[in-house]
């Protein structure tokens, strides 16, 4: 496993990265999303024909789940009216693209079928367009999944970060009742291996409280642990995006786990826990 997809490096990436949801969005396209492409490289790796690839959905279906979660923790509990949820950024934020359309939150949904000299709407679709009925036509109606008539089964450590929301700042934890029939199944955790992860994460956060620090600063002394574990004793390294993919996908600056990694060992950010490499070898044998 790399370390983008690591529970740490979720999180980080769901409530660490912003206030809203543009900037919660790019750390995600960023990472985990950018690191997977760059990591299985092949069609994956080429922005032009990913697409192709059968695994493109089963990623992208993912970094779907992550912002789910985001929705879940951010969004949800606040109960924003539909006027609301068109201006509130949590919510949704407008664009430009790179064609120079500007795309507000009652823009209208362009989806065609077709080939080049013969495109229609794809509702109007005469093969595909019985699955595109009675969907959302409007970019802030995108925002819940549900709208688009599935929902998720989320199962071990992604199904403790849905139910508990890691710490996230919620106005309320009082989720509304949903006007969804399809709604999100959360499973108890069993797996020994999720376990672990969550009994170290506590004894973390514990230590982290102990000393004075915050719980967003326990879960980032969390993360560089993990991100050191993954360096020093699991499969793998912690890398750097590629030149070619930077170039390719427009990518600046520096893979963030790769950033950390560089950090804790300059010393720029000492992990501070107390016996870190202790915790480590308690949980997963790793001598770091």
């Amino acid at each position: 496993m790399i370390s983008d997809m690591s529970i740490a490096n979720v999180r980080r990436s769901i409530f660490s990265s912003g206030s809203d949801i543009k900037s919660v969005g790019s750390a995600i396209e960023n990472s985990p999303h950018g690191m997977i492409h760059n990591t299985l490289s092949g069609a994956m790796g080429n922005v032009y024909v990913s697409p192709m690839d059968p695994i493109f959905f089963i990623h992208h279906n993912t970094i779907d789940l992550f912002h789910t979660i985001y929705y879940h923790c951010r969004v949800e509990p606040r109960g924003l009216t539909p006027d609301q949820q068109k201006t509130d950024t949590q919510s949704f934020v407008g664009c430009r693209t790179s064609n120079g359309d500007n795309v507000g939150p009652t823009s209208p949904l362009t989806m065609r079928a077709g080939d080049v000299n013969n495109k229609v709407d794809v509702s109007q679709d005469p093969v595909v367009g019985q699955f595109f009925q009675g969907l959302p036509t409007q970019y802030y109606q995108l925002t819940d999944v549900r709208s688009l008539g599935y929902s998720y089964e989320f199962k071990g450590l992604l199904g403790d970060m849905y139910t508990k929301c890691d710490g996230s700042n919620m106005e309320s934890l009082a989720v509304p009742e949903s006007m969804f029939e399809n709604q999100h199944v959360v499973q108890p955790v069993t797996l020994e291996e999720n376990i672990v992860s969550i009994d170290m994460r506590e004894e973390v956060l514990a230590a982290a409280a102990a000393i004075g620090l915050t719980r967003d600063q326990g879960f980032h002394e969390f993360d560089k642990m993990t991100i050191v574990m993954q360096d020093k004793c699991l499969p793998g390294s912690v890398e750097d995006f590629t030149p070619e993919f930077k170039d390719m996908w427009h990518i600046n600056g520096t893979a963030p786990s790769f950033a950390l990694l560089q950090a804790i060992q300059s010393g720029a950010d000492a992990i501070a826990i107390p016996d870190w490499q202790g915790i480590l070898l308690k949980y997963y044998n790793c001598s770091a």
